[in-house]
C-alpha cells in the first residue's frame, strides 16, 4: 500500500466582513477613472478658492505680495492630506470597530494628523520665507507651533485647541463622504438582503422535491408491505435515510450514534441494491454515546465516496471495509474500498472527488490543529482514515 498524503488541521485565516461591504480605499472616495480624479481636483480647487476669497479681503488695507498669497494657498491645501490620510485609516478601522469607539479613534486621528501637517507646513514656510515676513497671524500662530515643547509655558500647550478649531473646515468634505459612504452601505445591504431572499427561495425549492419523495416512499411502503416484506424493508431503510438527511442534519453537528446508524443504513441499502457484487465488512470498537458529537454527514459522505469510487467504477465485485474505534475523547474512522481496473482518464478522477476536499475544509474549520486525515492508495485499494476529538 502506498501512502499518498497526510493532512493535519491548520487554523484558517480570520473571517472578515463580507467582500461586498469591505470597500477598497480608492473606491471609497471614488478615484476610479479620469473623471473621478477631475471631480476631486475641482472640489479642492473650489474649497481653497472659497476660503481665500473669504479671508483675503481682510488684507485690503495692506498690499498682498506673492509670498503671502502662496502661503495662504498652502495653508488651505494642508486640509487635503489630512482628509485623505484620515479616510485611509477609516477604511481600515471600520472593518474592526463600530459605533462610539470608531468615532473616538477617528477624532483623535484627525486631531493628530491636523497637528502634524500644520506643524510641517509652518516649518516649510519658515524655511522658505521666514514667518515674520508673511503676516502677524502667521508669525504668532506659527511661533507657537515651532516653539520647542520643553520651553512651552502651561497655556501655550493650548495650541492643540487651535487644531480642534481648524477641523471645522473639514465638516463639508467629511460630511459629503460620510453621506456617500452611508448610501453605498445601504445599497450593499439591500443587495445582500436580495441575495439572501434569493438563496432562501432556492433552498425552499430544493427541499420540496426531497420532502415529496420522502412522503411517496412512506406511502409506497404501506402499499408494498402486504405483498413483499423484503421490498417494504428496503423502502423503510430508504425512508429512514431520507428522514435523517432531511430533518436531523440541519445543524453543523449530529450525535455520533446517529451518524453511525445512518452510515450503516446507507451501506445496507447499497448492499441490497448491488447484491453479490458488493460486500461490506463492519468493525466497531467502543460504544458511541449520544453525547458525542461529530460533523454532520461526515461519515456518510465518506461512505458514499467509497461505494461510488469502488463498485460503481467497474463491473466486477468490490468490498468496502468500515472500521470505527470510539475512545473516551477521540474517534478513529477508517473506510477502505477496492479499486477495479481504471483507464488512464478515470485514474485522474479517482481521488474521491469534491466530497473529500469539502470534508478536509470542514475539519480545518471545526478542528484547527486538532485533527488528522490520512489517505492511502495502492493499485487495488483506496482508504481514508480520520482522527478527530469527540468531547461529550
Amino acid at each position: 500500500m502506498i501512502e499518498l498524503k497526510s493532512f493535519s488541521g491548520s487554523r484558517p485565516g480570520k473571517n472578515e466582513v463580507d467582500e461586498a461591504i469591505k470597500e477598497p480605499f480608492w473606491g471609497l472616495f471614488n478615484l476610479k477613472g479620469k473623471r473621478r480624479v477631475e471631480y476631486h481636483f475641482a472640489f479642492w480647487a473650489c474649497f481653497v478658492a472659497y476660503h481665500l476669497m473669504y479671508f483675503l479681503p481682510a488684507f485690503s488695507s495692506q498690499q498682498l505680495d506673492d509670498n503671502l498669497q502662496v502661503s495662504y494657498t498652502v495653508y488651505y491645501l494642508r486640509f487635503v492630506p489630512v482628509f485623505y490620510f484620515s479616510l485611509l485609516l477609516f477604511t481600515k478601522l471600520q472593518r474592526r470597530f463600530k459605533g462610539i469607539p470608531l468615532l473616538v479613534m477617528m477624532l483623535l486621528i484627525l486631531l493628530g494628523t491636523m497637528h502634524i501637517v500644520t506643524l510641517s507646513m509652518y516649518v516649510v514656510l519658515d524655511n522658505i520665507y521666514t514667518l515674520r515676513q508673511l503676516s502677524p497671524a502667521f508669525e504668532t500662530v506659527g511661533g507657537f507651533y515651532l516653539k520647542p515643547p520643553a520651553s512651552r509655558q502651561g497655556w501655550e500647550w493650548f495650541i492643540f485647541f487651535y487644531d480642534v478649531q481648524e477641523l471645522q473646515l473639514l465638516i463639508l468634505p467629511v460630511g459629503l463622504k460620510m453621506v456617500q459612504f452611508g448610501l453605498r452601505q445601504q445599497m450593499v445591504q439591500a443587495q445582500l438582503e436580495k441575495e439572501t431572499l434569493r438563496t432562501e427561495l432556492t433552498i425552499l425549492k430544493s427541499e420540496l422535491e426531497p420532502h415529496f419523495v420522502y412522503n411517496v416512499i412512506n406511502s409506497a411502503y404501506a402499499k408494498v408491505l402486504p405483498a413483499s416484506r423484503a421490498a417494504a424493508g428496503y423502502l423503510d431503510k430508504l425512508s429512514q435515510m431520507l428522514k435523517y438527511t432531511l430533518y436531523e442534519t440541519r445543524g453543523d453537528w449530529v450525535p455520533l450514534s446517529a451518524e453511525i446508524r445512518s452510515l450503516k443504513r446507507y451501506m445496507q441499502l447499497e448492499r441490497i441494491r448491488h447484491g453479490r457484487r458488493l460486500t461490506v465488512t463492519w468493525h466497531q470498537q467502543g460504544k458511541a454515546s449520544v453525547k458525542h458529537k461529530v460533523p454532520t454527514l461526515l461519515m456518510v459522505t465518506l461512505g458514499e465516496n467509497a461505494v461510488k469510487h469502488g463498485i460503481r467504477s467497474h463491473s466486477g465485485k468490490s468490498t468496502v471495509r468500515v472500521d470505527i474505534q470510539v475512545n473516551s475523547d477521540s474517534l478513529q474512522f477508517t473506510i477502505e474500498n477496492d479499486k477495479g481496473p481504471l483507464s488512464s482518464t478515470a485514474k485522474k478522477t479517482s481521488a474521491h472527488g469534491l466530497g473529500l476536499k469539502n470534508i478536509q475544509r470542514r475539519l480545518e474549520l471545526l478542528y484547527p490543529k486538532r485533527h488528522q486525515v490520512e489517505i492511502n492508495e495502492s493499485e487495488n485499494n483506496y482508504s481514508v482514515t480520520l482522527w478527530i476529538p469527540i468531547e461529550p
